[in-house]
């Protein structure tokens, strides 16, 4: 097998952990996607990263990768129980709207879109702040919700170093389940060389007014 990434996917890097953390014999391959090569636009229908390739065949979406890989090998990361595995997918969804959200908070340009968004993606922070606290783990065993998360954590945590935007204050759970993730060896190992300079760079191309402050503060 085969997943195909960029180097600053935080959905690739969904994938990614959850093979390391399950040992999974599958080859990382990064590419550039300002110059698709001819195959991944034939394989990927939507032109996005990550993309897994199984027997010339491919799968499509993290969320449906990693349910793809849990499936196919031992000690799966959902509960047994069909309802709060159901619960699980259904935060795993909402994360993935997190992520999109924390990003395009980071490439606006505009005052007004910037207090929207902040003020959209703090409202779903405490949502699950509020709703999500007997679904987190607190021991040595990762979730498949954990994984799906561990990139947001991620980035916020290196971000906001050099653009407070203080997202998890007054979250005491959500701080509590990020620093146990990020604290996390296969975690840490999953992230690609020179993770952190490789996301500022991304913001600071951008036309932004996170780029503003974050020249600010390098």
């Amino acid at each position: 097998m085969k997943l195909i990434v960029t180097a600053t996917c935080p959905f690739a890097l969904r994938c990614i952990i959850l093979i390391a953390y399950k040992q999974i014999d599958c080859e990382i391959n990064p590419i550039d996607l300002h110059e698709k090569p001819t195959w991944f636009k034939e394989a990927s229908p939507l032109g996005k990263v990550p993309l897994l390739i199984d027997q010339d065949k491919a799968i499509f979406e993290s969320h449906v990768i990693n349910d793809y890989l849990d499936e196919i090998s031992q000690n799966s990361l959902y509960p047994s129980d069909p309802f709060l595995k159901a619960q699980y997918k259904s935060w795993i969804a909402f994360s993935g709207s997190l992520i999109s959200d924390y990003f395009q908070l980071l490439t606006t340009d505009s005052n007004n879109e910037l207090q929207h968004r902040l003020e959209h993606l703090t409202g779903n922070l405490f949502k699950m702040e509020n709703e999500i606290k007997l679904l987190i783990e607190n021991d040595d065993k990762l979730s498949m919700l954990d994984i799906s998360l561990a990139p947001l954590f991620t980035r916020i945590n290196l971000i906001e170093q050099y653009y407070p935007l203080n997202l998890l204050k007054d979250k005491p759970a959500l701080k509590q389940w990020s620093k146990r993730l990020l604290a996390t060896k296969v975690i840490l190992e999953s992230l690609p060389l020179n993770y952190e300079e490789k996301i500022i760079s991304n913001i600071l191309k951008k036309g932004s007014i996170a780029k503003g402050v974050i020249q600010k503060n390098i």
